[in-house]
């Protein structure tokens, strides 16, 4: 059988560069259903993933990420004409798309994860050698990983995470790079900074957003990966579903204060940290960069 990932490329201006200002109900003319690329729309349309605290007829609750910067449950109300992906039940992973109507947060998208179009699907590739195994430091202790591990393997180095929720990569209160399991899928979360700090591009859950005057590309470039290339046409990040527990990631990104994230096969800069088989996890966020 074929597996083929169905990704979604469209444009972002310049507003979403700076903080969104929260709009009113009148001031805010969209559906909010993603992809955004009105213009009109950057700044009052937003989204909120987690996991669903708890549900009815007329709204949802969203548990942040124990990861993320707000862990305070959200509360989104939905109307007839929310679009709702998937069976919306307590304990799904969720992403609500959404704008402000007065006091009141109103979902107009609420994606359930397992449900949607546009996941990467594993291979059948062998795991890389695990660098848990081989500590480097004298009298480091081995960890011996349950076999149903999340990797994601930055060069010859590893994140982990025991549970399906990965942010591989953290800057301030940007989280660079973040994976999700669910299913047989996997979905990609990714922000691309450009050397001066500005955002580029964003990925959110396999969704790609670009600034339409850097035109970044993403390609298919097999049945379980995908390459992102800059407006030159180098490669800046090739991603690599090997198999259902592992995640292969090169390239050569930027942080939003500018910093040089390289991550090549063998060894791994960021800034003037130089890394090689060092193994991150089993926390919620596994590297933090400064």
């Amino acid at each position: 059988m074929r597996l083929s990932i169905s990704l979604k490329a469209v444009t972002f201006v310049a507003a979403t560069l700076v903080p969104f200002t929260a709009l009113t109900a009148d001031d805010c003319p969209c559906k909010c259903i993603y992809p955004v690329s009105d213009p009109k729309c950057i700044n009052c349309c937003f989204h909120q993933e987690g996991t669903v605290a708890a549900t009815s007829e007329t709204s949802v609750t969203i548990e942040p990420p124990s990861s993320g910067p707000n862990r305070s449950p959200k509360t989104f109300e939905i109307r007839p004409d929310t679009k709702v992906q998937g069976k919306v039940a307590s304990g799904e992973h969720a992403t609500v798309y959404y704008h402000k109507a007065g006091t009141k947060d109103v979902a107009t998208q609420v994606d359930i994860l397992g449900f949607l179009p546009g996941e990467l699907t594993p291979g059948n590739a062998p795991t890389p050698p695990d660098p848990c195994h081989f500590p480097q430091f004298p009298g480091a202790r081995e960890q011996t990983l349950p076999p149903n591990t999340m990797r994601a393997f930055l060069g010859n180095s590893m994140v982990f995470s025991t549970g399906d929720r990965i942010v591989a990569l953290r800057s301030g209160e940007d989280d660079i790079l973040v994976l999700r399991r669910v299913g047989t899928g996997m979905f990609v979360s990714a922000k691309l900074f450009k050397p001066n700090g500005q955002l580029a591009a964003e990925i959110v859950d396999n969704h790609f957003f670009i600034n339409p005057r850097d035109s970044f590309q993403i390609r298919q470039a097999g049945a379980h990966s995908l390459e992102i290339l800059d407006p030159q046409g180098d490669k800046v990040l090739n991603l690599e579903f090997l198999n259902p527990t592992t995640l292969s990631i090169l390239g050569n990104v930027y942080g939003p204060r500018g910093q040089l994230i390289s991550i090549g096969r063998e060894t791994q800069r960021v800034g003037s940290n130089t890394l090689s088989a060092f193994c991150f996890g089993d926390s919620a966020v596994a590297l933090t960069i400064q």
